[in-house]
């Protein structure tokens, strides 16, 4: 279940500004989505990267409905992504 906090929105905030920025930032996974590669409760780093750097096989920290995912590209195809957690069957909307 997905817990909404009051705090959510000002951590979006504050993450998408810094991040924006060129600051790197880092927070405590929360799920069992990459496992075995990321577990829950292990620190990310995030940093901004360049669209056209990015290829299957990267992780990367994006927003969806709310709420904030670290998942791994399957596809990349004209700045374009789809995204999976290693341990779920299908991909992200």
């Amino acid at each position: 279940m997905i817990k909404d906090f009051p705090h959510s929105v000002m951590f979006s905030d504050l993450a998408m500004r810094l991040v924006a920025a060129g600051r790197r930032i880092r927070f405590q996974a929360n799920g069992r989505s990459m496992l075995p590669t990321i577990v829950d409760g292990e620190v990310l780093h995030v940093e901004l990267a360049e669209p056209k750097g990015l290829t299957c096989g990267d992780i990367v920290l994006f927003q969806c409905k709310g709420e904030f995912k670290a998942h791994r590209i399957i596809l990349a195809r004209d700045g374009r992504f789809i995204t999976r957690g290693d341990a779920a069957i299908e991909a992200d909307a």
